[in-house]
């Protein structure tokens, strides 16, 4: 058979095959089938239920002759305790890994990292926050997408030679929020959980006099209760020229008014072609908008819904626009 089909449709088929299939099926079985193999990009997709036992008995063997081949880790549970050992990789999402796996992801053995991916949970961790400065200094080139946890005080680690364009952060403070629109000038896509700053951070809107972001596209925002005023968003709407996509999702009565929702779209996010939001109250205010009189308020409000069937009020747009931090 491996006579028979060309080198293409073998290439085309090892790309839906697993790495232990591969290596166990198909690695060594000729010359032919190994020179085809070496030139297949690999993947490795440990799930939750695999014990170590099962790494150990069908995985380690295969990754560590193959290891040089694989381009994408996904990994949800600190399994691999080598994960230096993949040079190559190009995408790498971890769920929780160990501290000696946040050792590991160096600029200097990750050269081609252009995707990562880490949910993490512990709230300090001094391997979690060096890798940050990392991420946020530029130390990785390739960089172009970066999805983590929750990040802590990077107002003297980020610069603006990092090349991230994709970014999220479950967690992070409005001080952190300001940063990185200023200093990541490549910066396409973000999207962000604000939370309480526990460390009274001094920056405020007084010390960023110009943080323009000319390339920043699509901004998601989940506003965790009272810890961002509407003035504090209007400051950074002036900012975002070039929006076409925003996200709001918050649980003050001050982001239910909608004439000045109404104000800085027409003001300041001239180029936004999508507004979606999702404003939840536990109790239903004094005076109730009419959600035909909103509807009529902006081209971009046509689409807004109201809930008030419970004891509270939600006005929403569509509930699949909710950015989903943990994956």
């Amino acid at each position: 058979m491996d006579k028979i089909f060309p080198i293409e449709i073998f290439l085309e088929i090892f790309q839906y095959i697993s790495v232990v299939d591969l290596y166990y099926s198909w690695y060594n079985l000729n010359s032919r089938i190994n020179l085809i193999l070496a030139d297949v990009k690999l993947s490795i997709d440990l799930s939750s239920d695999i014990s170590q036992n099962v790494y150990k008995r069908l995985y380690e063997q295969s990754i560590s002759e193959l290891h040089h081949q694989i381009y994408y880790i996904r990994q949800y549970c600190p399994l691999i305790p080598n994960i230096n050992q993949f040079i190559n990789v190009r995408t790498l999402i971890i769920h929780y890994p160990s501290s000696d796996q946040l050792k590991q992801i160096k600029p200097t053995i990750f050269k081609y990292l252009t995707c990562l991916c880490i949910q993490y949970s512990p709230c300090s961790s001094k391997e979690y926050e060096h890798l940050c400065r990392l991420l946020f200094s530029g130390q990785f080139y390739f960089l172009k997408k970066c999805h983590l946890s929750y990040i802590n005080e990077i107002k003297t680690i980020i610069t603006s030679t990092s090349n991230i364009q994709s970014l999220t952060i479950a967690k992070c403070n409005k001080n952190d929020l300001y940063l990185i629109i200023k200093y990541l000038e490549k910066l396409k896509y973000l999207s962000v959980g604000i939370i309480k700053d526990e460390t009274l951070a001094t920056v405020t809107l007084k010390h960023l006099p110009s943080i323009i972001s000319r390339k920043l596209t699509t901004l998601k925002l989940v506003i965790h209760k009272y810890q961002m005023h509407f003035y504090e968003f209007e400051y950074i709407a002036s900012y975002l020229p070039n929006l076409n996509y925003l996200f709001v999702k918050a649980f003050d009565n001050e982001h239910l008014n909608f004439n000045r929702w109404q104000h800085v779209l027409s003001a300041n996010l001239l180029k936004l072609f999508q507004f979606d939001c999702y404003f939840k109250m536990d109790r239903k205010p004094r005076i109730i908008p009419d959600i035909n009189q909103i509807r009529q308020q902006h081209p971009l409000f046509t689409e807004i819904k109201c809930d008030d069937s419970g004891e509270g009020i939600c006005f929403y747009t569509n509930v699949n626009a909710i950015p989903k931090f943990y994956w």
